[in-house]
């Protein structure tokens, strides 16, 4: 009996100490457990994330930021999209603190829209822990047009001062939302020329008149829109002020002549290539158009012209003008005498006919014979005009030019020969 006691005292003290040893080793592993993870006493729900920004567009690179992470001890730490073990974004190592912070980009074919970013440790291990943050990925801006940029030009780019031009204004003006539109002298703050409205396209155009005190010389014309406020914006071009012709002089050579005849008229003074058309009138600027004329560069003409057959005998004008019909008309005028047409009497049978018109012979030969042909005739008076105007160095007979006898040959000279051809005078010299 006391041997049977002494067995069940004996399994008893077994067991105990098999308890005991049991609850020693399940607090060992319980103080181990939270040596090597330290703050893990709760669910993992303690583990955070965030990015900054929370929000941002497809391929741009934004901050993730984690906390309650183990340190170092339950690697690989990693970022997926969407989830866990998704497009890996990085990776990321916590402080002892158990905090991080890493850069990612987010993928550049991403929606837009809402999505998750996924934070792990130990992933693919048997102490997988991961906690998840939303993300929301912008939808690109809508692309806006590049407006044309603005260009200003100036038509013509060069005149005198007074003269009267079109600034023309092409490509992104604003329309009706950037008043006022103005143009200056010079600069922005410069004299005011005119003001000007965009069209729907955004171009414009505008006349203004050149400063009359402007100076020759290179200038500059200056647009601008939104003058005075915050969106101030302008645009210039260059203007070459001409420098003023001298006085302008027209002469007409021969000055007198019978309707229908062919005469010179020679202008000075008269700008070029500036300020077309340039046209001659009979009588008065607007009258009938006896011809046109192109000035070379210092301002000179030579033009032939015709007598109208229908004028009456009598004092003219002819009137040479520049910029007919512009804003900066421009005239000349000089007298032309229309002769009478001589009367023809008829001579009877047997009456003796009159004496026949003479020319007196001259120093070489006769008098008005200027291209020695043996007469005198319409085109020696053209001969002479030429050689007045500077036209011909010489002439074939030059002692007969002088048909006045006043010592020069002019177009006096050419006028004489003129009549005596027609018949209006008997006799050189008259």
């Amino acid at each position: 009996m006391n041997q049977l006691n002494f067995l069940f005292i004996n399994r008893d003290r077994r067991r105990t100490a098999i308890l005991t040893a049991a609850v020693a080793l399940a607090s060992i592993v319980a103080v181990t457990l939270l040596l090597l993870f330290p703050g893990r006493s709760q669910a993992a729900s303690h583990l955070t994330l965030g990015f900054l920004p929370p929000s941002d567009f497809a391929g741009e690179t934004v901050t993730a930021t984690g906390e309650g992470f183990l340190f170092n001890v339950n690697p690989p730490y990693q970022i997926f999209w969407e989830a866990k073990g998704g497009t890996e974004l990085g990776t990321f190592a916590p402080n002892p603190a158990g905090s991080w912070s890493e850069s990612i980009t987010i993928p550049g074919g991403a929606s837009p829209g809402a999505h998750q970013i996924v934070a792990c440790e130990g992933a693919g291990g048997d102490f997988q822990d991961c906690v998840s943050a939303p993300f929301t990925v912008l939808a690109p801006p809508t692309a806006t047009p590049t407006p044309a940029a603005k260009t200003l030009g100036v038509s013509p780019p060069s005149g005198p001062a007074g003269a009267s031009v079109t600034a023309s204004g092409v490509g992104g003006w604003l329309v009706s939302v950037n008043p006022p539109y103005q143009i200056f002298w010079e600069s922005k703050a410069g004299l005011l020329l005119g003001t000007f409205t965009p069209s729907g396209g955004g171009s414009w155009n505008a006349k203004i008149t050149i400063p009359e005190s402007a100076d020759p010389g290179a200038h500059q014309i200056v647009a601008c829109e939104g003058v005075g406020g915050d969106f101030q914006n302008c645009e210039s071009a260059s203007f070459t002020v001409l420098a003023p012709p001298p006085g302008k002089s027209l002469e007409i050579s021969p000055p007198s002549g019978l309707p229908g005849a062919t005469v010179s008229a020679a202008g000075d003074g008269f700008l070029f290539n500036v300020n077309p058309p340039y046209q001659i009138f009979w009588d008065a600027k607007g009258g009938l158009v006896l011809g046109t004329f192109t000035p070379n560069e210092s301002g000179f003409f030579l033009e032939e012209i015709t007598i109208p057959e229908s004028a009456d005998p009598g004092a003219h004008q002819i009137v040479a003008c520049e910029g007919v019909g512009g804003d900066f008309q421009n005239c000349e005028s000089a007298g032309l005498t229309v002769l009478a047409a001589p009367t023809s009497t008829p001579t009877p049978a047997d009456t003796p006919s009159g004496p026949t018109a003479t020319s007196t012979p001259g120093p070489g030969g006769l008098l008005g014979d200027v291209d020695c042909s043996g007469s005198v005739n319409a085109i020696d008076a053209a001969l002479i005009l030429q050689f007045a105007a500077g036209l011909l160095g010489s002439l074939p007979c030059p002692e007969n030019a002088d048909v006045n006898s006043d010592g020069n040959i002019s177009a006096i000279d050419a006028a004489l020969i003129l009549q005596f051809a027609a018949g209006l005078l008997g006799s050189l010299p008259p």
